[in-house]
């Protein structure tokens, strides 16, 4: 019995935290609903990491282009 309700507490308040940017842990745990099954992605995954492999490879890009 106790397992089963571990497992029911685990599924529905913590939420998956692997693979997960600080920005993101940040939201899930600060500005998230108690209730994790109900969490659209689209509320908390954030896309800056993309925007600021982006910079890095412009700026990388811009320093090479000056280098040659």
């Amino acid at each position: 019995m106790c397992n089963l309700t571990n497992a029911l507490f685990f599924w529905a308040i913590l939420p998956e935290t692997a693979k997960r940017p600080l920005e993101e842990m940040r939201y899930l745990f600060t500005e998230a609903p108690w209730f994790v099954p109900t969490l659209k992605k689209q509320d908390y995954e954030t896309h800056d990491l993309e925007r600021r492999v982006e910079e890095v490879k412009a700026k990388d890009d811009g320093v090479r282009i000056e280098n040659a």
